[in-house]
């Protein structure tokens, strides 16, 4: 039996952004997703400079790589 895999972060930055559309809160979307506030915070901030293709980056983190 295969164990169920966490979502991607794609998955979570969409869904994250769904969730800043309809008006949830940082700490809202952080404890729904199962992740972090600084990484809500981040998305959160990519989010409103370019909207919904902002959720959704190219290549690896800042600062990784």
């Amino acid at each position: 039996m295969r164990s169920l895999r966490p979502p991607s972060r794609r998955r979570c930055r969409l869904e994250a952004a769904q969730r800043f559309a309809a008006g949830a809160t940082n700490g809202e979307v952080a404890k729904d997703i199962r992740v972090s506030v600084r990484s809500v915070h981040r998305w959160h901030r990519v989010w409103q400079e370019a909207g919904a293709d902002g959720s959704d980056p190219q290549g690896p983190s800042p600062g990784r790589g």
